[in-house]
Parts: structure tokens; C-alpha cells; sequence
């Protein structure tokens, strides 16, 4: 599934094309992705002229002069800016033409995705969101003080949306091993100082991710279609009993919450008292 480097990425990619842009016609092929596609959708937005491209967690945000369109690519979705083509591309379920030339277009085999139309932020999907990982507001402070109220693993906190957005199974375990915290610490057992060095690993990781266009390993690829570069830079995850390429230790699996998750047992020390340093 897409991350918040992903996400962000496709962001970037398709931007360009779309603001300023109008929407001239809407093609639904298919209505039945993780949440139906609202019937008024091709109504509500036919005509009207956008004005901004968002991001909150893994969802995208497009900002029309009504309302706003909500994505989310799901497990295996893209979003592509192309050509107009009177070809339909297999598993494409939703086509917007553009004023411009352009179609954006959503394909999405597994159509585990999401298209809608909300009138404001105030949405269930979005209401429930954490701290976006990337802001001031995602702190040392903050973490520590969440995940003194939770026995889960430190792994299942960072994953949980609620707690901050778009962290999902890869950035989870590169983070974790950067901070070399063994994924399994309850995460009421992390003290400040852990926590201040996940924070950082956290934000430096997805940066990198960013500017690396994502990970790709199958299906992501960003708005212009191009796949990202990251998995280049990967040390622990999809990596399994590979060397670790910090001490040449067999990296270990586990599951956490029916998730893989590769790990060093030397790196990142099993002992919850253990004091990383920077």
C-alpha cells in the first residue's frame, strides 16, 4: 500500500497539470471501490475549476471551486496524468478530462481505493486522522506522552493513524531500525530520549523517501508514471535473513499485528531500558 512518500510524491507529480485546470467531463466505469462512488460525484464537479492539491496522511486532497475530492490509492491504485486517449487503460475506473488537454485518470486492480466528494474537511476519514509526521506538531513530547497510555508495541503505535499519518509497514521498520528500538517494546515502555530519536529518524526517513520519489516494489508509480527509487536505500525491509548492513547480522522476521516485519536482533536491542544514542 501507497505511504505518505508515495502519496506525497504522486502529489507533487500531478499538481502542475491540475491547478488552474477545469474539469470538463467525468467518467465513472466503475462505482464499486472500497466505498461506492457517490452518485452526484460526476454532478457535483463537472465544470468546476481546481484549485490546489493536498495531502492528509495517504489521503489526497483536490481543492475545486466546490467542494473537494477525496483519494486514496488503496493497495495497489495509481493516479495518472496522460494524454487524452479514446483507449481505456485496464482496471480504470474513474477518468477526469482537463481543460488543458489532460486526463487524470484512476486505475486501481484490486479496487480496494477511494474516490468521493465531501463539501468540507469535516469528514470521518480525515476527522480521525493523527499528527501529520512531517509538522512541528509531531514532536518528542507528543509520542512520548501517546505512548505512555498504550501497552501495544511501539510498531503498532507508529502504524496507527490516529497517532500520526501515512506511517505504514515500510517507514515503520526503517525507522525503528534507524533508531535501533527492537519493534516489539511495548511502546509504555519507551522513555524520551527513544522517543526523540524515533521522532527524528521518523521525519529524516520519509524526507529521504520523498526526494527518492517513494518505493517501489510492484505496482506504485507516481502521476507521471514513474516508479521511485527508495528501495535502493532500504536496510531492513523485504530484506529477510539478508545480512544487516550495519553489523552483517542475519536479519530476523516477525510478525507484529499480521505485518512482517524484518529486524536486527543486534542492532536494535531487545532490552526496553537500552538508551540509543544519536
Amino acid at each position: 500500500m501507497p505511504e505518505l512518500p508515495e502519496v506525497e510524491t504522486v502529489r507533487l507529480s500531478i499538481q502542475k497539470n491540475l491547478i488552474g485546470s477545469v474539469i470538463t467531463a467525468i467518467d465513472i466505469h466503475q462505482r464499486k471501490l472500497r466505498q461506492k462512488i457517490p452518485l452526484n460525484f460526476k454532478q457535483k464537479l463537472l465544470k468546476q475549476k481546481i484549485f490546489a492539491v493536498h495531502r492528509r496522511g495517504k489521503y489526497l486532497l483536490i481543492s475545486t471551486s466546490y467542494g473537494i475530492i477525496i483519494i486514496h490509492l488503496g493497495m495497489s491504485g495509481r493516479l495518472l496524468v496522460k494524454d487524452i486517449t479514446p483507449k481505456r487503460t485496464k482496471h480504470e475506473h474513474v477518468t477526469m478530462t482537463l481543460s488543458n488537454g489532460k486526463l487524470l485518470s484512476l486505475i486501481d486492480p484490486r479496487r480496494f481505493g477511494l474516490v468521493l466528494w465531501i463539501k468540507t474537511l469535516n469528514h470521518p476519514v480525515l476527522k480521525k486522522l493523527g499528527k501529520e509526521p512531517l509538522t512541528k506538531d509531531f514532536s518528542h513530547d507528543y509520542l512520548y506522552n501517546a505512548a505512555q497510555k498504550r501497552k501495544i508495541t511501539i510498531k503498532q503505535l507508529i502504524m496507527d493513524n490516529r497517532i500520526v499519518a501515512g506511517i505504514g509497514n515500510i517507514y515503520a521498520s526503517e525507522a525503528l531500525f534507524a533508531a535501533k528500538i527492537y519493534p516489539l517494546t511495548p511502546a509504555n515502555k519507551l522513555n524520551s530520549k527513544q522517543c526523540q530519536i524515533l521522532v527524528t529518524k521518523i521525519k529524516s526517513i520519509l524526507k529521504s523517501a520523498i526526494k527518492n520519489r517513494g518505493t517501489t516494489f510492484r505496482d506504485y508509480v507516481d502521476g507521471s508514471g514513474m516508479s521511485g527509487n527508495f528501495q535502493k536505500y532500504l536496510k531492513v525491509y523485504g530484506r529477510e535473513n539478508q545480512p544487516c548492513k550495519s553489523c552483517r547480522t542475519k536479519l530476523q522476521n516477525i510478525k507484529i499485528g499480521q505485518r512482517n516485519t524484518i529486524y536486527c536482533l543486534k542492532c536494535q536491542n531487545q532490552g526496553n531500558e537500552s538508551q540509543p544514542s544519536l
